[in-house]
C-alpha cells in the first residue's frame, strides 16, 4: 500500500493507522469482501470488522448483500469534506470551553525548585534566556559575598548578559557588596543602591530577581537552594515594590 497516502488520510482525517490501511483499501478495491479487505491492507480479518462499523457510521462506508455475501465500498470520496466541516464545526462548539481553560492556565503560577549550584547556575541562565535586548533584570541582595558564586561563572554570566544588552538594577543591603557591584558598572549595564535601613540588622545571604514575568529566590547558605515562580501579576506587583523602593533611595 501507499505509505504517503495512507500518512495523508491520517493526518487529514483523524485516523488510525489501521482505519486509514482498511479506507485506503476499498477505494482501491471497489466492491469487495472482508477477506480481500485484509489481504490488501495487511491486517487481520477481526481488525477488519472492528473498523468497518465505524467507518459506516461516519458515512463513508456502506455495505449490500449480494447471494447472502455482504460487501462493502466507499460511498464516495466527497463526503470526506462534509465529515470535516463536521468536525470542524464541533470543534467550534467547544472551543470556548478550550479558550476558558487556556485563560486559567495562563494566571496559574507556574514553581519550579532548584538546588546546589548547577541548579544556581540554571537560574542565573534562565534570567538572561527569558529576556530579549533591552529588557531589565531587577533584584534585591542581601548579605552577598563574591565568593558565593564561583567567579569564572559571575564573569560569563556577566559577560553573556551584557553580550545580549540586558541590564541589571539592583538593591543591596551590605555597603561593601555595593561596592563591589559598582566597579565596571556602566560597561556592565548595572546601577546599584543601598538600602541602608538594614544596616544595623543581619541581612540574609539570599538574591531576590526579579526578571520578565518570573521572580527567583535564591539562598546561598542553605546548600544554593533556589526557587522560581513563574506568574505575570506576581512579577508586575514584585517589580511596582522595586521600583517604589528605588525611588526613594
Amino acid at each position: 500500500m501507499d505509505n504517503k497516502l495512507i500518512t495523508q488520510i491520517k493526518n487529514n482525517l483523524g485516523f488510525s493507522e489501521k482505519k486509514a490501511k482498511v479506507f485506503l483499501a476499498l477505494l482501491q478495491l471497489g466492491e469487495t469482501n472482508v477477506l480481500a479487505i485484509a489481504q490488501k491492507a495487511k491486517l487481520k480479518r477481526t481488525t477488519v470488522y472492528n473498523i468497518l462499523p465505524e467507518l459506516i457510521n461516519e458515512g463513508l462506508v456502506a455495505s449490500a448483500s449480494t447471494k447472502g455475501r455482504k460487501r462493502y465500498f466507499v460511498t464516495d470520496p466527497r463526503i470526506i469534506v462534509k465529515l470535516l466541516e463536521s468536525k470542524i464545526e464541533e470543534t467550534k462548539s467547544f472551543l470556548p470551553l478550550l479558550t476558558a481553560l487556556h485563560s486559567v492556565s495562563l494566571h496559574q503560577p507556574k514553581i519550579s525548585l532548584h538546588e546546589g549550584e548547577n541548579g544556581t547556575r540554571q537560574i542565573y541562565e534562565d534570567t538572561i534566556s527569558s529576556l530579549y535586548p533591552g529588557d531589565t533584570i531587577f533584584g534585591f541582595s542581601g548579605d552577598i559575598k563574591t565568593n558565593y558564586i564561583l567567579d569564572k561563572d559571575l564573569e560569563n554570566y556577566i559577560k553573556a548578559r551584557v553580550s545580549k544588552k540586558v541590564r541589571n538594577k539592583v538593591i543591596v543591603a551590605v555597603p561593601e557588596y555595593a561596592e563591589f557591584l559598582r566597579k565596571n558598572s556602566l560597561q556592565e549595564l548595572r546601577e546599584v543602591k543601598v538600602f541602608t535601613e538594614v544596616e544595623n540588622l543581619k541581612a540574609p545571604s539570599v538574591d531576590f530577581k526579579i526578571y520578565g514575568n518570573k521572580i527567583a529566590i535564591i539562598s546561598y547558605r542553605e546548600n544554593f537552594l533556589g526557587i522560581v515562580i513563574e506568574s505575570r501579576d506576581i512579577s508586575q506587583m514584585c517589580k511596582i515594590i522595586f521600583e517604589a523602593l528605588w525611588s526613594k533611595i
